[in-house]
């Protein structure tokens, strides 16, 4: 179980770093399209170019906002499950020697089992 742990902690960190370079990048494409629309404006840009310029940044935001939203969700289970295993790890510590199974032991194993699954 400790071995899953950290392996969940380890892609935990790595979803992490994934989600910053996600908002980076979709912050980057804002100030991208922003410059595209005053070089459009001016006249440096032309209306065809900026139309596709506008559109492949489009695309590539909704994918990004995508994966951010995907990325945060994953993380957030992860996090609960990793609370979870832990939580029912110390609980197992707690018990390890015990001499004699009682009522309040079992049903202390039982509702973290439930709360797992």
């Amino acid at each position: 179980m400790n071995h899953t742990v950290l392996n969940q902690e380890k892609q935990l960190k790595q979803k992490r770093k994934t989600l910053a370079k996600a908002k980076c990048r979709n912050a980057e494409l804002d100030g991208l399209f922003k410059k595209i629309y005053e070089d459009n404006y001016s006249g440096k840009l032309s209306d065809d170019r900026f139309s596709k310029m506008s559109s492949e940044y489009e695309q590539e935001q909704a994918e990004i906002n995508s994966l951010i939203s995907t990325l945060e969700s994953e993380m957030t289970e992860e996090t609960e499950k990793s609370v979870n295993v832990n939580s029912f790890l110390h609980i197992v510590q707690k018990y390890t020697h015990i001499t004699e199974l009682n009522a309040a032991i079992l049903r202390e194993f039982i509702e973290k089992m439930t709360e797992s699954a």
